[in-house]
């Protein structure tokens, strides 16, 4: 080898060492491990820490992606720290590690406020409120035997959303039970209030605890809370709950009965003739009727008529009113036995004065049996000299109602095996003479003309 050689040899390799000297160098500087912080470091990082919203507000988009699986994989980011790289601000680095974070999905139960939805478990359990829910639990037991055991023996109903004795017209208090000695004299003075309310009234209560098998009318015993403003409410059966005392007042006025004063539609009248003719739609029949009354409030009506045709085929309708609209909301009542506790149970705010105090249904199987022998009367009396010159007739056993084709107007009442046929102005006189008499007298015999 020549001495030019050797030279040349020796150049290369220094340029080679130098070259695995510097791609040493490179990947040292690349993953060297930092040395770990001393405590002060590690006391001013903290504090310099970003939170985990500002972790992920400051994530670029597109730097999370989803494994085969669905799951978000764990992103690491390693900080370029080497010399005489083009670093982001300190405000702008990415953080060291990114966790994807999952929505909760568990929320906590807040105590109720004015506008809450009910009563939390805290009011079941609390103890501060132990003698007040004894005391519920007890009165809404007795009240609902007492409901119970007389539901079938007179007329027990929801008035205003209270237990009410209709046939005694008394509502049912504490005061009742401590009297006949099923409650103790100590829970007189309490403030509980004993309410007859249905049951899927009170479902849209998130908080308000009740079993499914407690349906339709059931009695509550309610009462204020000693220092919240809330209602505790419950039944014999169930937890029952608590509702604020705006809900309350809500609750009680959704049964309330007043819907405006009552009065009787005469013939003629706009919404007298309207009525007629939604019933006529809902029957199908669009014939002409006999109509004995329609007496209306506000909100509902109770009409009474049979077909012109067929005097002895007595109907009684009640009906609700949306707007123009009437709508027959309980049919049938003329064959019902007791239809003041059909309808107080189907529409517990409907205004019970409206219906009469007789019962169409005790009437039905005399219906006109009677009409031959008030023909007969009427000729032999020569009030008429033919049945044709008869143009309305209705008679129970003891009443009957006859008006002419002149509209000559009698009303029959029978005595000693015959009848008082007397002559009267109005139906409206009619209609007092009987009441006089009874207070139940079967006045829908009345022609309303």
């Amino acid at each position: 080898m020549t001495k030019k050689n050797k030279g040349k040899w020796l150049l290369c390799l220094l340029m080679l060492c130098t070259a695995a000297l510097t791609a040493c160098s490179f990947f040292s500087d690349k993953t060297t491990t930092k040395p770990a912080p001393t405590a002060e470091e590690s006391a001013q990082g903290e504090e310099t820490k970003p939170s985990t919203q500002q972790q992920e507000e400051t994530v670029p988009e597109g730097t999370q992606s989803e494994t085969e699986s669905g799951q978000i994989p764990e992103i690491v980011v390693t900080p370029q720290t080497g010399e005489g790289e083009n670093l982001l601000p300190e405000t702008e680095r990415w953080p060291t590690v990114y966790t994807p974070q999952t929505p909760s999905t568990t929320t906590e139960k807040e105590e109720p406020v004015e506008s809450g939805t009910g009563r939390p478990v805290t009011y079941i359990n609390d103890p501060a409120l132990s003698n007040q829910w004894a005391m519920l639990d007890e009165t809404a037991t007795v009240a609902q035997r007492y409901y119970t055991d007389n539901f079938s023996k007179t007329r027990i109903i929801t008035k205003d959303g209270y237990l009410y004795n209709k046939a005694a017209e008394e509502k049912i208090t504490v005061d009742y039970f401590v009297a006949e000695g099923t409650l103790p004299s100590s829970y007189r003075n309490q403030g509980i209030e004993i309410l007859l309310l249905n049951c899927d009234d009170m479902r849209r209560y998130d908080d308000f605890q009740i079993k499914p098998s407690e349906t339709g009318l059931a009695v509550f015993a309610a009462m204020k809370h000693p220092t919240e403003n809330m209602y505790l409410l419950t039944t014999g059966k169930s937890a029952g709950g608590a509702l604020s005392s705006a809900q309350y007042a809500a609750l009680l006025s959704s049964y309330y009965q007043n819907h405006g004063s009552v009065g009787r539609l005469y013939p003629g009248a706009e919404e007298y003739n309207r009525i007629l003719s939604f019933i006529s739609m809902y029957e199908s029949q669009y014939e002409d009727y006999a109509v004995r009354s329609i007496v209306c409030d506000n909100k509902y009506a109770v009409a009474t008529l049979s077909p012109a045709g067929n005097t002895a085929d007595v109907r009684e309708y009640v009906l609700r009113r949306s707007g123009s609209i009437w709508e027959v909301v309980v049919p049938g009542l003329e064959s019902d036995p007791r239809a003041v506790i059909t309808v107080n149970k189907a529409l517990p705010d409907f205004n019970l004065d409206m219906l009469p105090d007789y019962c169409i249904n005790d009437y039905r199987n005399s219906l006109n049996n009677s009409n031959l022998e008030l023909i007969n009367q009427l000729i032999a009396e020569q009030k008429v000299s033919i049945s044709t010159e008869v143009k309305y007739m209705c008679s129970t056993s003891t009443y009957g109602y006859v008006v002419l084709n002149n509209e000559v107007k009698y009303l029959c009442t029978a005595v000693d095996g015959g009848w008082n046929i007397v002559m009267v102005s109005t139906p409206d006189e009619a209609r007092r003479k009987m009441l006089s008499i009874s207070k139940s007298a079967p006045t829908f015999i009345i022609l309303d003309q």
